[in-house]
């Protein structure tokens, strides 16, 4: 409030000495509750999302753990459904259950079983039957391991 009556009257000081200190006190609380006041208020952020889309979300997440939001989101569209955002999509799918799941592959699948060059002599933490060679012609298959973050590979017999 000071800093507007400053600007704004010309003659300020010259009425400095009638302003009570606590006056100006109040008047830059007043200012400052407001202006906070104004600056935290509820502003209108994305428009919500039914109920049946949402569920549709997870659903579509839970039987393919290896769609990304953009994925979904395509999918949703050649449903001629309207979907939200990508953002709004992983807010839907990354659920606790969906992180348990993920964090008990991530041990399980990969930080025991899959990664030699971090163990003693070269080996797993979790020791496994390393795999006999295969003679002749081979070909190599990987499987998707931490919905595709990580490949594990097997040479077999072509």
């Amino acid at each position: 409030m000071w800093v507007i009556l400053s600007k704004s009257v010309n003659v300020w000081q010259a009425w400095a000495h009638v302003m009570q200190p606590a006056t100006v006190t109040r008047w830059h609380r007043t200012a400052f509750r407001q202006f906070w006041r104004w600056k935290s208020r509820r502003k209108r952020g994305r428009r919500p999302i039914s109920e049946e889309m949402q569920e549709l979300i997870r659903k579509l997440s839970q039987e393919n753990p290896l769609w990304s939001a953009e994925r979904i989101r395509d999918t949703l569209l050649l449903l001629q459904y309207d979907p939200p955002g990508e953002d709004t999509i992983r807010k839907y799918m990354l659920n606790q259950t969906h992180l348990d799941r993920l964090l008990r592959q991530y041990i399980e699948a990969y930080y025991h079983v899959a990664r030699p060059h971090q163990g003693l002599d070269g080996d797993t933490p979790v020791p496994h039957e390393k795999w006999a060679s295969v003679a002749g012609p081979t070909k190599l298959i990987s499987t998707p391991v931490l919905c595709g973050l990580h490949h594990t590979c097997i040479r077999v017999a072509a």
